[in-house]
């Protein structure tokens, strides 16, 4: 027989019962609020998340899709969970292809899905969207979950465009306007020159493009004193993005010119600095005369000391002798 047990025993049994119960509702509410807490950050985040799988068909279909995808392609997570095609049916045809070669490619090789796609949604409004997932070790069919995000990229587009615009509406005044115009990237290698510079300096622009500005045209005495005027604006210190500045150039054949620059920082995207942009004045002429002038006052002066009539000076814009 069976020895009942004692009420001891039923008492200890009954404390651990009580125990794991008190556990069991401690790890419930902890996933609860685990919950609780994904829910928040789902509806908040300003993307999509998904989980999608492929099959070797090419069939395809999402089996979760966050609430936000409402915000982006104007559908509610259930009826795209019910129908794929409407997601496929939205992007642009001239896109449809390159991401079906891209979804494919990267299923058979199992890496990473990048693609930025147009998509065109009820609305009619046409956006830009940015899908990135990668296989997980989650399986459904045999066939592996790829878990992503989908990011509505339009206003980043629209800059990209508009910044590209400006920059080709740029690049059309320096190759058309009469100074001479030259860009240094952040290493100080020479990226655009326009003709007037071409002409200015002999060289051509297969030879330039691409090399040192400092060690191809700044004179050796002065290299160093230039080096840390662009460093200084190359590191974005100073708040403006244009500066000025005059110094003598080396040409082709080895002459000097004497150029006054007007500079102009270009940044990118992120708002960083990448390249200079400089439009120069040759002054090489004006600086000679100047120079010639400041000699024959010079000599005038010492002619007038020395003289033994007295003193006497030369207007040499009128020539009159006082």
């Amino acid at each position: 027989m069976h020895e009942k047990p004692s009420y001891k025993k039923l008492e200890q049994r009954v404390k651990n019962l009580e125990r794991e119960l008190e556990s069991r509702k401690k790890t419930n509410a902890e996933l609860t609020e685990i919950k609780q807490r994904y829910e928040r950050l789902v509806n908040t985040i300003p993307c999509a998340l998904y989980d999608y799988i492929r099959w070797p068909d090419g069939t395809t279909r999402f089996i979760y899709i966050s609430p936000q995808c409402k915000r982006i392609f104007e559908y509610d997570a259930d009826s795209i969970i019910e129908n794929p095609d409407l997601l496929w049916n939205m992007v642009h045809f001239e896109d449809i292809e390159r991401l079906k070669q891209e979804d494919l490619s990267a299923n058979q090789a199992g890496k990473l899905f990048q693609s930025e796609v147009r998509i065109i949604p009820p609305s009619g409004k046409t956006k830009w969207i940015q899908l990135t997932s990668r296989p997980g070790t989650r399986k459904v069919d045999s066939r592996s979950v790829w878990s992503g995000i989908i990011i509505d990229i339009t206003e980043r587009k629209q800059a990209e465009e508009a910044l590209a615009e400006s920059e080709k509406k740029w690049r059309n005044i320096l190759v058309n306007t009469p100074q001479i115009g030259v860009s240094i990237d952040t290493r100080g290698r020479i990226v655009f020159v326009n003709k007037h510079f071409l002409e200015l300096t002999g060289w051509t622009e297969e030879e330039i493009l691409g090399q040192d500005w400092f060690e191809l045209l700044i004179p050796p005495e002065i290299q160093a004193d230039i080096r840390g005027v662009f460093n200084q604006a190359m590191s974005g210190i100073n708040e403006l993005d244009f500066s000025s500045y005059e110094n003598e150039i080396i040409t082709r054949n080895g002459g000097r010119r004497y150029v006054a620059w007007s500079n102009v920082l270009t940044r990118d995207r992120h708002g960083d600095i990448c390249e200079v942009t400089c439009l120069g004045i040759d002054l090489t002429e004006r600086k000679k005369a100047e120079e010639e002038l400041a000699s024959n006052y010079a000599l005038l002066r010492i002619a007038g000391e020395t003289a033994k009539f007295g003193g006497w000076s030369v207007d040499l814009n009128t020539g009159r002798i006082t």
